[in-house]
């Protein structure tokens, strides 16, 4: 069994700092720890389970860890409104792997686990969402909210086992509006995020053959997300 330290040296969470909902009373009023996933689709995922850890614990202080690309949405979840975020180095695109070095993500990942081991050594906190993995998802068929959920034993509904991104009726006019002007159609297009960790990383030309091999496939145009100015 490895030590705490050994844990944190490669970047894993020591098991005394995971949140286990069902052996920490609601009254909790320590610090809860949300290290929301780098990638736009990772954030939206993490947003339902920050949502609903909260609404289990409202007296407890929440610090969050987040990717400073997705800063927008930060603002319409209302659990971060007002809430200072520890904004870590964003991590990298396909669009930027063959054009700089950049920090791998695990990398950054350590070092946050590496400050939240340093904030509980004399405080209350627990970690509530932190790249936890259920070795046996695949073999479930389990979307992976519902395994982020689990592994910290959150019970959710098959209502509530979807991102949660508040919208209002100005944003979802501004997403018509963006779409009516590339010619997009609601429900008649794809949507590709072109974002990875390092070591599955595709460069942009495979994204390309992706997408030239799917619309010719299903002949529906792709929406390219979380890259500005890409040409149409």
């Amino acid at each position: 069994m490895a030590s705490g330290k050994q844990l944190t040296r490669l970047g894993a969470i020591p098991r005394h700092l995971r949140l286990h909902i069902p052996q920490v009373p609601r009254s909790y009023t320590g610090r809860l720890y949300f290290i929301l996933g780098p990638g736009l689709g990772d954030t939206v995922n993490d947003f339902r389970i920050l949502h609903e850890v909260m609404e289990l614990y409202p007296d407890a202080k929440a610090v969050v860890y987040a990717d400073p690309r997705w800063k927008g949405l930060y603002e319409l979840v209302p659990e971060l409104r007002g809430l200072p975020i520890r904004y870590h180095p964003q991590a990298p695109s396909g669009e930027l792997q063959s054009k700089r070095e950049q920090k791998p993500y695990y990398q950054t990942f350590q070092h946050i686990i590496q400050e939240i081991c340093a904030d509980t050594s004399d405080s209350s906190g627990l970690v509530a969402v932190g790249s936890f993995k259920c070795p046996d998802q695949l073999a479930r068929k389990e979307p992976t909210i519902r395994m982020k959920a689990r592994a910290i034993g959150l019970s959710l509904p098959p209502e509530r086992c979807r991102p949660f991104l508040p919208l209002t009726e100005d944003h979802v006019g501004e997403a018509q509006q963006i779409l009516r002007a590339r010619g997009l159609i609601p429900g008649c297009y794809l949507a590709v995020a072109p974002h990875s960790f390092p070591d599955k990383m595709w460069p942009y030309e495979a994204w390309e053959s992706l997408i030239a091999d799917l619309q010719q496939s299903t002949n529906l145009p792709t929406l390219v997300v979380g890259v500005a100015g890409y040409r149409p």
